[in-house]
């Protein structure tokens, strides 16, 4: 019967505060830590094809195809990984020590001697966003309190979608005019080759 209440419909009168500052932050962490780039680095390199294609003036489609798809290849099997290594190390370490490879795909990407550097970089950083993409949610739902639980998961793919929208802004020439701040941080080349139309 619809008027009839259960257990889960009852309102939280009562209830202990679940909006501690220690969780707050522990949500922010893992989602800005996390979430926020694996939508950052899905989105980021949707408007960049002309500056990689001055930068390695011989790329060819296929190359440039791989480059933009670095970030799923390596997100296949840092997903995939992502539940053995949270439960051999713990989800807080494993979001720890996931910086590494994301680190490491940076400093690639950013040094990008030939395309096929950039590759593997992007690669390195999609196998960090796959794990935090499988890590995230876990710890998330670990740490939240029964009665914000929803509210909580919610967060994570929120940061997602919100980090792909921010990395498709700040990597267009039209709203930064001829200095991409995605530029600085997708690679050196960027910062020596302005956007020409």
């Amino acid at each position: 019967m619809m008027g009839d209440s259960d257990g889960d419909t009852q309102p939280l009168v009562g209830q202990p505060k679940v909006w501690t500052g220690t969780l707050v932050i522990a949500i922010s962490v893992a989602i800005v830590g996390c979430s926020l780039q694996f939508g950052f680095q899905t989105g980021c390199m949707a408007n960049t094809q002309d500056t990689l294609r001055k930068a390695f003036t011989d790329v060819t489609d296929l190359e440039m195809s791989l480059m933009i798809s670095g970030v799923p290849i390596g997100g296949l099997f840092g997903g995939l990984s992502a539940g053995l290594i949270a439960d051999k190390i713990g989800r807080k370490k494993c979001m720890l020590l996931n910086n590494i490879p994301i680190l490491i795909g940076t400093v690639m990407m950013s040094v990008g001697f030939n395309e096929y550097f950039f590759l593997v970089g992007r690669i390195f950083i999609g196998f960090g966003c796959g794990i935090a993409t499988g890590v995230a949610p876990m710890y998330l739902s670990e740490i939240s309190p029964i009665s914000i639980k929803g509210a909580v998961g919610v967060s994570h793919q929120f940061m997602i979608t919100f980090g792909i929208l921010l990395g498709f802004l700040l990597s267009m020439k039209q709203l930064l005019g001829s200095f991409p701040i995605t530029g600085t941080c997708i690679s050196r080349f960027q910062l020596y080759q302005p956007y020409t139309s």
